[in-house]
C-alpha cells in the first residue's frame, strides 16, 4: 500500500493568530510507522519560543505581526524505513494571512478552488540551467462550476527562479495550463515556490483562486529532464542522470555515478566506490563497482 499525503484544507489567519491542526497524520494515507517533521518556517510566522512546531502530532502555528495578506506555506515531510532505505514525502499547508482576512461570502459551488499540488522535483544540469515545463495541465486541477471560462496566471516565484510562467498557444505549441520555469546558476539543493492565481465570473462576479505550488530544486545533474532515452556519461566524480521515464541510461565515473527518477528502463551505472541507481519502476538495471 502506498503511502502518501492527503490535502490539508487551506487556513485562513489574522496578523498575531495562533492555531493549530489536530493530529496532522490523519492527512497521511497509511501513516503506520511514519514519522512528521516540520521544515523551517517562512517569516510569516513566529518560531521564538517554538510557536511554530510539531507537538504529540498536533501542528501549531503562530502568524507573525505581518502587514500585509500574502500567501504563504508551512511544508511538512514524512519520513519512514522501506528494508535498508529511508523514504521522504512533503506536502505543504497553505496559509492566507493578513491584518484582516475575509472568508469569501459565497456558496461553495459558486466559488473557485485549486486542488492539491504535490511539490514537484526540478533537476538543473551541472551549469545550474534548466528552462521547461515542470507542470502541465494545471487547470484540470481547478475545482469551479462547469461552464466557467478561467485565466490563469503566475501571480509571484521565488527570486531562485528566473522566471515563471504559464504558456499559452501565443508561446508555445504546448497550449495552455502548463507550469514553465526557468534557471539559471543554480548553487545547491533550494527549495521555491510559484503562486498561481485563477480568475473567472460566476454569477456576474469576478472570483480568484490562488495556489502555492512548492519546488525542490536540485543542482548538479550531468542530464536532467522528462523522457531521458539513451543517455550517457562519463567523467569526473558525481556525473548522475536524472528524472522521468529514463530509459537505456549509462554513467561511467569515479567515484559516485548515480540514476536517479521515476520509470527507469535499462539502467547501468559503472564506477567505483558509491554507484547508485535509486527511483521507482526500475526495470534491468545494472550497477557495477566497490
Amino acid at each position: 500500500m502506498s503511502k502518501e499525503w492527503l490535502r490539508i484544507p487551506k487556513q485562513r489567519e489574522v496578523a498575531g493568530n495562533s492555531g493549530v491542526i489536530r493530529n496532522v497524520m490523519d492527512y497521511f494515507d497509511n501513516a503506520i510507522g511514519v514519522t512528521p517533521t516540520l521544515e523551517t518556517p517562512p517569516a510569516e510566522f513566529v518560531t521564538t519560543d517554538t510557536d511554530t512546531k510539531i507537538d504529540r502530532g498536533d501542528l501549531h502555528y503562530k502568524i507573525a505581526d505581518v502587514t500585509e495578506k500574502s500567501q504563504t506555506f508551512l511544508t511538512l515531510t514524512a519520513s519512514w524505513t522501506e528494508g535498508t532505505s529511508t523514504k521522504t514525502a512533503q506536502t505543504i499547508v497553505e496559509f492566507e494571512v493578513g491584518p484582516e482576512v475575509s472568508i469569501p461570502d459565497v456558496e461553495p459551488d459558486d466559488m473557485l478552488e485549486w486542488g492539491y499540488f504535490q511539490p514537484v522535483d526540478v533537476f538543473v544540469d551541472s551549469t545550474g540551467s534548466f528552462g521547461g515545463v515542470i507542470l502541465s495541465d494545471i487547470e484540470e486541477n481547478l475545482i469551479n462550476p462547469s461552464g466557467i471560462d478561467v485565466a490563469i496566471t503566475v501571480e509571484m516565484f521565488s527570486t531562485t527562479l528566473r522566471s515563471a510562467r504559464i504558456t499559452t498557444d501565443a508561446d508555445t505549441t504546448l497550449g495552455e495550463g502548463h507550469l514553465h520555469v526557468s534557471i539559471s546558476g543554480l548553487v545547491g539543493n533550494i527549495k521555491a515556490t510559484a503562486t498561481v492565481v485563477a480568475t473567472g465570473t460566476v454569477d456576474g462576479k469576478e472570483r480568484k483562486a490562488t495556489a502555492v505550488i512548492a519546488l525542490n530544486l536540485y543542482a548538479g545533474r550531468a542530464i536532467a529532464g522528462h523522457a531521458v532515452t539513451g543517455a550517457t556519461t562519463k567523467g569526473p566524480p558525481g556525473e548522475s542522470i536524472a528524472g522521468h521515464s529514463i530509459t537505456g541510461a549509462t554513467t561511467k565515473g569515479d567515484p559516485g555515478p548515480k540514476i536517479d527518477g521515476t520509470g527507469i528502463t535499462g539502467a547501468t551505472t559503472k564506477g567505483d566506490p558509491g554507484t547508485k541507481i535509486d527511483g521507482i519502476s526500475i526495470t534491468g538495471a545494472t550497477t557495477k563497482g566497490d
